[in-house]
């Protein structure tokens, strides 16, 4: 699986791009920062592991750009489908791990689900859209999408 580059504004392209941790960590931790977040990242998925749980994810934000800023934090959508949710343990580890505020603060990640019966938006779309003030400040259309990765841990 090969990410593919990142066009001149430094996005993606538009769609889900299978990648393994490591060939995120080859791409995108090209700082030291960057490879903090990463690290908090591997501890975050580290918890849905414990737990028996291995939900593909979705990463998005500043980290998986081209940009020279850095990223002040990671943006994570967990996709929780397949998972059991009648089972306590399961909701209980998922309400753990996509605890938003608690997330953020432990980790520096904004963790989001995406399971069509629980959650009204499809967060993996929505990060796809560039927010109106950075769409204007870069002149693109309305309609401009970018893409994410999509990892398997």
């Amino acid at each position: 699986m090969a990410i593919p580059d990142c066009d001149a504004l430094g996005f993606l392209p538009p769609g889900f791009h299978d990648c393994t941790l490591a060939e995120a960590a080859e791409r995108f931790c090209y700082t030291e920062h960057r490879q903090r977040l990463f690290d908090a990242l591997l501890r975050w998925l580290a918890g849905w592991r414990d737990a028996g749980l291995a939900p593909p994810i979705y990463i998005d934000g500043g980290f998986v750009t081209a940009k020279l800023a850095p990223p002040k934090d990671i943006d994570v959508v967990a996709d929780i489908r397949a998972l059991d949710l009648r089972d306590r343990a399961v909701c209980a580890a998922v309400a753990r791990q996509l605890d938003h505020g608690a997330v953020l603060a432990e980790y520096g990640i904004e963790a989001f689900a995406y399971h069509p019966l629980l959650v009204q938006n499809d967060f993996r779309l929505w990060f796809a859209y560039v927010k109106p003030q950075q769409r204007a400040a870069l002149n693109l259309a309305e309609h401009f999408r970018k893409g994410l990765l999509r990892v398997q841990p």
